[in-house]
């Protein structure tokens, strides 16, 4: 098991639970689990706690590897944009309008992708 940092203060995971599958019920979870980008007990966990128990901690369930990877590309737009702004507010003028427009694009572009995935 992983080690955690010495700054986590939340609830150690130390009560264990197990049961008996069978060969294709724990194929059927490892291929759900890795479709999903998970390791199987964070998957086991997500469908046993998260899904019956999403209003009680807020948590979502598990998401779809494109839907990872799209949230991170939104990120790093926004990241780009950010920046621009930044270099206008301390320089007091605009960045150059072939920047804006590409960050616009990039942008446009990463929200078609996610709305076509939804």
């Amino acid at each position: 098991m992983a080690r955690l940092r010495t700054t986590y203060a939340g609830e150690r995971r130390t009560a264990h639970f197990g049961f008996q599958l069978t060969p294709s019920e724990r194929a059927d979870l490892e291929r759900r689990a890795e479709e999903r980008g998970m390791l199987l007990a964070e998957f086991v966990r997500a469908c046993c706690l998260l899904n019956h128990g999403a209003g009680e901690n807020g948590a979502a369930g598990p998401r779809l590897p494109e839907a990872t990877a799209l949230l991170g590309e939104l990120g790093r737009v926004g990241n780009n944009l950010n920046q621009l702004a930044r270099h206008a507010n301390m320089s007091g003028s605009l960045p150059a309008e072939s920047d804006l427009q590409d960050a616009i694009a990039e942008l446009k572009a990463t929200l078609n992708r996610i709305v076509s995935v939804s």
